[in-house]
């Protein structure tokens, strides 16, 4: 049995946030990489996605997770940890599953855009992140479409960083690490339809996707960002021993079956 480390992928729309997630999954949900078709049509992210992605157990979470309960316990065994990433809408009128999504969460990856810096809704994602987490990193993302030279783009991406630490600074989450990233260099255009990078099967523990998996398109600094992560992830708490408890906020349709849950799935939950 994995540990299970929940990120929620936050920021305003259009920021890159599913870009960053196709890129790093390796294992992907029927809800991922917005299967929505209304999602699809309109360009955004409508609802909550969940792919995830496999690394090794830090160093320095060895012997604290050795100490820690039965599914710490399972991690030191297995040497891996799973990262399940939710990736959450940014338009101002799907906050309520934004707020949905962030009860779950562990650690969350801010994505923010390089050209345009902080604007509403990531000042938003914030105020959630402060109830939510102590964990978060900042990814400033799309820094392959800022325009000018390499002395240009470095000028900008110098005043974008200063700029969110000003905001970060009267927040808990002043010491969070900003890491420069472009997802998906082109963006999302630039990737070919049967090319998500991932799969729902395969090994018992696939390395996580490093812009690498997949040649259609190239990747800058998810390398840094992974290490960004396993340096900064905390066990959570998980005492397997309590009875099995969970709440429903929303459900997925899955093709061919709607959306009502069959006698086997009430039976397994029973």
């Amino acid at each position: 049995m994995l540990l299970n480390i929940n990120i929620g992928v936050l920021g305003h729309v259009d920021s890159g946030k599913t870009s960053l997630v196709r890129s790093l999954s390796t294992l992907l949900s029927t809800a991922a990489l917005d299967k929505n078709p209304q999602s699809q049509q309109r360009g955004i992210t409508l609802d909550l996605g969940f792919s995830a992605f496999i690394l090794p157990l830090p160093l320095h979470l060895q012997s604290e997770a050795s100490s820690d309960g039965d599914a710490a316990a399972a991690a030191v065994r297995d040497n891996v940890l799973q990262f399940t990433l939710v990736d959450c809408p940014g338009h101002a009128s799907l906050i309520r599953t934004i707020i949905g999504g962030a009860q779950i969460i562990d650690m969350i990856l801010l994505v923010v855009d390089a050209n345009k810096g902080i604007q509403t809704q990531t000042a938003e994602c914030i105020v959630i992140g402060e109830i939510t987490t102590d964990n978060m990193i900042v990814v400033l993302n799309k820094i392959d479409s800022i325009p000018g030279s390499d002395a240009d783009r470095a000028a900008r991406l110098e005043r974008v960083t200063n700029r969110i630490r000003k905001v970060l600074s009267a927040t808990k989450f002043s010491d969070a690490p900003i890491v420069q990233t472009s997802a998906i260099v082109g963006g999302e255009k630039s990737v070919s339809a049967c090319s998500s990078g991932a799969s729902t099967a395969g090994a018992k523990h696939p390395s996580p996707v490093i812009g690498t998996n997949n040649s259609s398109y190239s990747t800058v600094g998810l390398e840094s960002l992974v290490d960004a992560i396993q340096k900064r992830v905390k066990l959570p708490s998980r005492n397997e021993k309590l009875p099995f408890y969970y709440a429903i906020d929303h459900c997925f349709p899955v093709k061919g079956h709607g959306i009502q849950l069959s006698p086997s799935v009430y039976e397994y939950y029973a």
